[in-house]
């Protein structure tokens, strides 16, 4: 009689056994998976101000924020404006420009298509754009 009740028991014994098995597979075959593809969250956005290079050309210089949908959003804008000189001796001077103070007066938050973005950047807090940038805060 023992031998009949221990059968059962054994049995479901080894059903736990392979279950736990299975489930232990998994995981390892998870975190290998994980290890070998490239599932790093990427750290835009980390320093104060960044950079956004366009598909255009341009650069945009702000606070970059991704946000879900097609669009991303910039606040405290500035960009680059370039004016070249009469005289072909004289180089052309570039200037910093802030978002806004155009003569039309746009708001000074931005959404940018995210199929315009080429590709973004973290500016240090050391950069030279960056203390420009919040002196004129």
């Amino acid at each position: 009689m023992r031998r009949a009740d221990a059968a059962p028991l054994a049995e479901g014994l080894g059903w736990r056994a392979a279950r736990v098995g299975i489930a232990i597979a998994v995981l390892v075959l998870a975190f290998v998976f994980a290890r070998w593809w490239d599932f790093a969250i990427p750290r835009v956005g980390a320093q104060h101000y960044q950079a956004v290079f366009l598909e255009n050309g341009q650069t945009w210089f702000g606070h970059y924020r991704d946000r879900i949908g097609p669009y991303a959003a910039m606040d405290t804008v500035f960009y680059v404006q370039t004016k070249s000189s009469q005289d072909p001796d004289v180089p052309a001077t570039s200037q910093l420009i802030k978002r806004g103070s155009e003569l039309h007066a746009p708001d000074p938050q931005v959404l940018i298509p995210k199929t315009a973005i080429r590709f973004i950047e973290d500016l240090r807090d050391d950069s030279p754009i960056a203390t420009y940038m919040d002196a004129q805060r």
